[in-house]
């Protein structure tokens, strides 16, 4: 039995979330025509009515570009549902039931799971002084709906990175949450867009006293990279340990870095303009 967070339905189900929120006009005809499938087989698949065969998944993955971890898990997760015969059923079941999902250290699948920005944020939440284990209350102080919120405190009490006490009240399960670095995954980025959605919001709608928004233009050479890299994440990790220990926190705060190139080049040659 597929457990509830390797789901190859939650897969498809996320996807075709993403891309209407993207594009409010994305329908269901929309993506069977991007899955190459027709749309009454999308509804039923998405709905739990109809499988996929461990061919057709692996044409879906490659059209979804999923990466090659995610494309095993995928295809993995349809064959131990779907194949024909029992013997490969088993083996799929048996490989899934090897596979590790660490708290401290979300594997890829896992953080597809809880993507969504409002997820971190509701494992914070409860560090701000006046928190109140709500969800009307959480809803609000996020700006999301009651539904979305329920559905995301169960997730994260189901996964164990959320605890509710006998009294109901919520606290963090301990230890550091990180994704694995260095590996490139539309999870990941979508995690980040929204982010960086958020921040754009935050550049018109807070006053400078309650936010910071600086940046900086130069020139380096691309070997310094990986240092810049590591520089940056020792002080990313020093701040939020030393703003968490205060006592007394009484708003939720996001830190991001973006370090980027600006210039175009193109098998080591400028792009000609």
């Amino acid at each position: 039995m597929e457990s509830p967070q390797l789901n190859y339905r939650t897969i498809l189900q996320e996807e075709f979330a993403r891309r209407k929120k993207r594009n409010p006009s994305y329908s269901l005809r929309s993506y069977a025509r991007d899955l190459k499938l027709c749309v009454a087989s999308v509804s039923n698949l998405l709905s739990g009515k109809q499988g996929l065969s461990p061919l057709k998944a692996k044409q879906v993955a490659q059209i979804l570009e999923l990466e090659e971890s995610e494309m095993e898990l995928f295809c993995t997760l349809v064959e131990s549902r779907h194949a024909r015969a029992k013997v490969n059923r088993e083996q799929a079941q048996k490989k899934l039931g090897a596979q590790e999902l660490k708290v401290t250290d979300l594997s890829m699948e896992y953080f597809k799971v809880i993507s969504e920005w409002y997820y971190y944020a509701i494992l914070e939440l409860p560090g701000v002084a006046d928190f109140r284990s709500d969800t009307k209350w959480i809803a609000n102080r996020l700006g999301i709906s009651a539904s979305t919120t329920t559905e995301a405190i169960n997730r994260l009490i189901r996964l164990e990175l959320l605890e509710e006490d006998a009294r109901g009240n919520y606290k963090k399960v301990p230890g550091f949450l990180s994704a694995i670095a260095n590996v490139p995954n539309r999870s990941i980025k979508n995690h980040h867009r929204q982010m960086l959605q958020k921040a754009d919001v935050a550049l018109d709608e807070q006053s400078v006293e309650e936010s910071d928004f600086t940046g900086v233009t130069f020139s380096m050479n691309t070997e310094d990279l990986k240092w810049a890299k590591e520089e940056i994440k020792k002080f990313r990790r020093a701040l939020s340990t030393r703003l968490s220990a205060n006592k007394n926190k009484n708003r939720l705060y996001q830190l991001n870095f973006e370090l980027f190139a600006l210039d175009q080049i193109e098998n080591g040659n400028e792009y000609e303009k």
